[in-house]
């Protein structure tokens, strides 16, 4: 009875994953195939950053519906959702005629993707102990990563033999088959497992409210640093393709397939940065703080000593990989903390609401500095902000610790 009730919960990791993986696929998407976009259909950079710009808006923003709304009603529902609207958006943006309606059509798109996270960690925390929880966070997390390597890998041959236009088609596709997949799935599993034995949402989130209030600044310090993360996480990411397009003169297809080893990268730090935390920097935020201080490094000989493509790839790989292992442990494994007051999904909502409004910041702010500075700008402005980011972490460490108890 216990394998097999192992077994199910085994398959809801899974299929969280599955969820999550198309999740990125139906957002990745644009950032891949952004260069190719610019140089067949002729737009200004700045108007077509416009679009991913506004996706991050939508989606901090429906991070906080999302996660509210997660506490409260079935987030199975939610799930379901965000999956449909993610397809449907994905279908209409090619034939979006300029970068306006990609941009209406791509934020509709970022407030569907909110609906799916928040839900996922309720449910995860439902059905699995802490020590599940924080593997099954990783193995979910590796699903966007899978999804991410998926566009990279497959982007350039749709490019080569159809178009841009072609990426939004298969990704919707996708789409469906996966929302068709969760709504079976999930009721199928829903009756199989049992609740993990712990206080009820309705009482938690009557209970214990006040002996937050003491460590409100403290709160304050790690959602100013969670905004400077996802300002690296999302801005790296996004431009990846075309800074080593404008830099080593790389095609749109060579650019984009080599920013794969990226989330292949990140993959690897979620283990090890699991491993870390778990043996080694038990504190989250002291943990955090070490790896903004890596991506710092990483970014530093990039602009500095870094030279030739190969090794542009490898320093980049080791500044998403740290900043990925800093989003896991800000985004993922905090939120368990709040579990007492009933606040997960909230919690959860909120976090990601702050990387993603750091991404927003970035993503236009990159496209305008670039064109105004140059690249070198860019560089040196990621390093600020990873540094600031690693000392607001440190500054943290103690008052999380006491947090904890």
């Amino acid at each position: 009875m216990k394998r097999s009730m192992q077994k199910q919960k085994d398959k809801l990791v899974f299929l969280c994953a599955l969820v999550y993986f198309t999740s990125y696929l139906t957002r990745v998407n644009f950032a891949a195939v952004l260069v190719e976009i610019i140089r067949s259909d002729g737009f200004a950079r700045t108007a077509v950053s416009v679009a991913p710009t506004g996706l991050f808006i939508t989606y901090g923003a429906g991070q906080l519906v999302s996660g509210y709304l997660g506490d409260r009603v079935e987030p199975h529902h939610l799930i379901f959702l965000g999956l449909f609207v993610c397809a449907l958006m994905n279908a209409l943006i090619p034939f979006c005629p300029n970068p306006r309606w990609m941009t209406l059509v791509w934020s509709v798109n970022g407030f569907a993707q909110a609906l799916i996270w928040p839900p996922q960690l309720r449910i995860l925390s439902q059905y699995l102990t802490v020590e599940e929880y924080k593997r099954a966070t990783v193995k979910v997390s590796w699903g966007g990563s899978l999804g991410t390597i998926f566009v990279y890998l497959t982007a350039p041959f749709f490019i080569a033999s159809s178009g841009w236009r072609a990426v939004f088609f298969a990704s919707a596709l996708v789409a469906l088959v996966v929302t068709g997949f969760w709504c079976l799935g999930y009721r199928r599993l829903e009756g199989d497992l049992e609740p993990v034995v712990r206080q009820s949402y309705v009482e938690a989130r009557g209970a214990q409210e006040r002996p937050i209030f003491p460590f409100m600044g403290m709160l304050l310090l790690i959602l100013f640093s969670i905004v400077l993360q996802g300002m690296l996480k999302d801005g790296i990411t996004t431009w990846m393709p075309t800074y080593l397009s404008d830099i080593y003169r790389t095609g749109s297809g060579k650019a984009i397939f080599t920013s794969v080893l990226l989330p292949v990268f990140s993959m690897v730090s979620h283990r090890l940065v699991l491993y870390i935390n778990y043996r080694l920097i038990p504190n989250e935020m002291l943990c955090s703080g070490v790896l903004f201080f890596l991506c710092f490094v990483a970014l530093l000989l990039l602009n500095t000593v870094a030279s030739g493509l190969a090794a542009a790839v490898l320093s980049l790989a080791v500044a998403v990989g740290s900043i990925h292992g800093v989003n896991l442990i800000q985004t993922c494994m905090l939120p368990q903390h709040f579990l007492r007051y009933g606040r997960i999904s909230l919690v959860s909502g909120v976090l990601n609401s702050c990387s993603y409004l750091g991404s927003t910041l970035s993503i236009f702010g990159i496209a305008a500095v670039t064109e105004k500075l140059g690249w070198n700008a860019t560089l040196f402005s990621w390093c600020g902000i990873a540094l600031v980011g690693g000392l607001l972490c440190l500054s943290c460490a103690r008052r999380w610790e006491a947090f904890k108890q």
